[in-house]
């Protein structure tokens, strides 16, 4: 299996409770991650640009991403507040 960056744009119309769903995203991690027995397994799932990792690297990854999708966040209210004005 194989992750696809193309299936998981976000739309552009995003609205302000894109925060809301930005920490639902962030809770439902530490969810899975704690009712994993074990995150080092043989089972695999492949990135798009580091290839086929495991529930521990993706794991490791994902702090490192989700302050990625964080700073977009602020971005995109910076700007809307922009727009109001």
């Amino acid at each position: 299996m194989k992750a696809s960056t193309a299936a998981v744009k976000p739309s552009r119309e995003v609205g302000a409770d894109v925060v809301q769903r930005y920490e639902g995203s962030c809770d439902e991690v530490e969810r899975v991650v704690a009712g994993a027995a074990k995150l080092r397994t043989a089972v695999r799932f492949a990135h798009p640009w580091f290839g086929p990792l495991d529930a521990a690297e993706w794991h490791g990854m994902t702090g490192m991403h989700l302050a990625i999708h964080r700073k977009q966040i602020e971005e995109i209210l910076r700007q809307m507040k922009s727009e109001q004005k």
